[in-house]
Protein backbone atom coordinates (compact mmCIF):
# COMPACT_ATOMS: atom_id res chain seq x y z
CA UNK A 1 0.00 0.00 0.00
CA UNK A 2 1.41 3.36 -0.93
CA UNK A 3 0.55 6.99 -0.29
CA UNK A 4 0.09 7.44 -4.04
CA UNK A 5 -2.44 4.60 -4.22
CA UNK A 6 -4.46 5.96 -1.25
CA UNK A 7 -4.52 9.46 -2.78
CA UNK A 8 -5.63 8.15 -6.21
CA UNK A 9 -7.98 5.27 -5.41
CA UNK A 10 -11.56 4.80 -6.68
CA UNK A 11 -13.64 4.87 -3.48
CA UNK A 12 -17.24 3.82 -2.97
CA UNK A 13 -18.93 6.44 -0.78
CA UNK A 14 -21.59 5.14 1.56
CA UNK A 15 -23.26 8.49 2.18
CA UNK A 16 -23.73 9.49 -1.48
CA UNK A 17 -23.89 5.88 -2.76
CA UNK A 18 -21.44 6.67 -5.55
CA UNK A 19 -17.97 5.68 -6.67
CA UNK A 20 -15.40 8.40 -7.26
CA UNK A 21 -11.79 8.33 -8.45
CA UNK A 22 -9.60 10.65 -6.41
CA UNK A 23 -6.75 12.48 -8.12
CA UNK A 24 -4.15 13.64 -5.61
CA UNK A 25 -6.73 13.26 -2.83
CA UNK A 26 -9.52 15.22 -4.51
CA UNK A 27 -12.60 14.60 -6.68
CA UNK A 28 -14.85 17.34 -8.06
CA UNK A 29 -18.07 17.08 -10.04
CA UNK A 30 -19.37 20.60 -10.50
CA UNK A 31 -22.52 20.46 -12.63
CA UNK A 32 -24.36 23.30 -10.88
CA UNK A 33 -26.93 23.53 -9.48
CA UNK A 34 -28.19 19.95 -9.15
CA UNK A 35 -25.18 17.68 -9.61
CA UNK A 36 -22.35 18.72 -7.30
CA UNK A 37 -20.04 16.40 -5.40
CA UNK A 38 -16.71 17.33 -3.84
CA UNK A 39 -14.74 14.56 -2.12
CA UNK A 40 -11.50 15.06 -0.20
CA UNK A 41 -9.07 12.66 1.37
CA UNK A 42 -8.87 14.17 4.85
CA UNK A 43 -6.58 11.79 6.74
CA UNK A 44 -5.16 8.30 6.50
CA UNK A 45 -2.89 5.90 8.33
CA UNK A 46 -0.79 3.13 6.79
CA UNK A 47 -0.65 0.09 9.06
CA UNK A 48 -1.02 -3.70 8.86
CA UNK A 49 -4.69 -4.21 9.77
CA UNK A 50 -5.21 -7.87 8.89
CA UNK A 51 -2.00 -9.53 10.11
CA UNK A 52 -0.49 -10.31 6.70
CA UNK A 53 2.64 -8.20 7.34
CA UNK A 54 1.67 -5.75 4.56
CA UNK A 55 0.61 -2.15 4.95
CA UNK A 56 -3.08 -1.41 4.65
CA UNK A 57 -4.78 1.99 4.86
CA UNK A 58 -7.42 3.45 7.15
CA UNK A 59 -8.95 6.41 5.32
CA UNK A 60 -11.17 9.34 6.31
CA UNK A 61 -12.98 11.03 3.41
CA UNK A 62 -15.18 14.12 3.37
CA UNK A 63 -17.91 14.78 0.83
CA UNK A 64 -20.10 17.74 0.09
CA UNK A 65 -22.96 18.09 -2.35
CA UNK A 66 -22.66 21.87 -2.52
CA UNK A 67 -24.96 22.58 0.44
CA UNK A 68 -24.11 23.36 4.04
CA UNK A 69 -23.25 19.77 5.01
CA UNK A 70 -19.86 18.14 4.77
CA UNK A 71 -20.17 14.45 5.60
CA UNK A 72 -17.26 12.33 6.77
CA UNK A 73 -16.80 8.60 6.52
CA UNK A 74 -14.14 6.09 7.41
CA UNK A 75 -13.13 3.06 5.36
CA UNK A 76 -10.15 0.75 4.94
CA UNK A 77 -8.12 -0.42 1.96
CA UNK A 78 -6.70 -3.95 2.22
CA UNK A 79 -4.59 -6.09 -0.10
CA UNK A 80 -5.46 -9.64 -1.13
CA UNK A 81 -3.27 -11.51 -3.63
CA UNK A 82 -1.74 -8.25 -4.80
CA UNK A 83 -5.12 -6.59 -5.41
CA UNK A 84 -6.44 -3.71 -3.29
CA UNK A 85 -10.05 -3.71 -2.15
CA UNK A 86 -12.13 -1.39 0.00
CA UNK A 87 -14.02 -2.56 3.08
CA UNK A 88 -17.40 -1.17 4.07
CA UNK A 89 -17.57 2.44 5.19
CA UNK A 90 -19.11 4.18 8.19
CA UNK A 91 -20.48 7.71 8.17
CA UNK A 92 -18.94 9.41 11.22
CA UNK A 93 -20.60 12.82 11.11
CA UNK A 94 -21.46 16.10 9.45
CA UNK A 95 -19.20 19.16 9.73
CA UNK A 96 -16.89 17.51 12.23
CA UNK A 97 -13.29 17.96 13.24
CA UNK A 98 -11.21 14.80 13.65
CA UNK A 99 -9.16 15.42 16.79
CA UNK A 100 -7.64 11.98 17.38
CA UNK A 101 -6.98 9.25 14.85
CA UNK A 102 -4.83 6.40 16.10
CA UNK A 103 -4.25 2.67 15.99
CA UNK A 104 -4.05 0.36 19.01
CA UNK A 105 -2.30 -2.93 18.27
CA UNK A 106 -3.06 -4.82 21.50
CA UNK A 107 -5.81 -7.03 19.95
CA UNK A 108 -5.95 -9.79 17.32
CA UNK A 109 -6.67 -7.09 14.75
CA UNK A 110 -5.71 -3.48 15.49
CA UNK A 111 -8.36 -1.09 16.73
CA UNK A 112 -8.88 2.24 15.04
CA UNK A 113 -9.78 4.96 17.52
CA UNK A 114 -11.32 8.26 16.50
CA UNK A 115 -12.30 11.28 18.50
CA UNK A 116 -14.36 13.83 16.63
CA UNK A 117 -15.73 17.18 17.68
CA UNK A 118 -18.93 18.64 16.32
CA UNK A 119 -21.43 21.29 17.28
CA UNK A 120 -24.59 20.42 19.19
CA UNK A 121 -27.82 20.81 17.16
CA UNK A 122 -28.40 24.26 18.65
CA UNK A 123 -24.70 25.13 18.05
CA UNK A 124 -24.29 26.24 21.66
CA UNK A 125 -21.43 23.90 22.58
CA UNK A 126 -18.85 21.65 21.03
CA UNK A 127 -19.36 17.98 21.79
CA UNK A 128 -16.94 15.09 21.63
CA UNK A 129 -17.80 11.70 20.09
CA UNK A 130 -15.51 8.66 20.17
CA UNK A 131 -15.55 5.78 17.72
CA UNK A 132 -13.77 2.43 17.62
CA UNK A 133 -13.44 0.24 14.52
CA UNK A 134 -11.72 -3.07 13.83
CA UNK A 135 -11.68 -5.84 11.22
CA UNK A 136 -13.52 -9.15 11.38
CA UNK A 137 -13.07 -12.13 9.07
CA UNK A 138 -15.85 -12.91 6.62
CA UNK A 139 -16.74 -15.93 4.49
CA UNK A 140 -16.50 -13.86 1.30
CA UNK A 141 -13.36 -15.00 -0.57
CA UNK A 142 -13.21 -11.70 -2.51
CA UNK A 143 -13.40 -9.54 0.63
CA UNK A 144 -12.15 -11.71 3.50
CA UNK A 145 -12.31 -8.84 6.05
CA UNK A 146 -14.99 -6.35 7.00
CA UNK A 147 -14.64 -3.10 8.95
CA UNK A 148 -16.96 -3.05 11.97
CA UNK A 149 -17.58 -0.83 14.97
CA UNK A 150 -16.18 -2.11 18.25
CA UNK A 151 -16.75 -1.21 21.87
CA UNK A 152 -14.63 1.47 23.48
CA UNK A 153 -14.31 -0.43 26.76
CA UNK A 154 -11.05 -2.30 27.25
CA UNK A 155 -9.32 -0.44 24.45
Amino acid sequence: MSVKLVRNYSYFLKFSQSTVKLVDGLYRRLNYPDDVLIVRLMRFLLVDLNGDKRRDAVVILSQSGGGSGTFYEITALLTKNGEVYQTDSFVIGDRISVEKFKILKNHEYPRILLEVHNWSPDEVFLRKTEFCFTLVKTLNPHQPFQLVECGLEGR
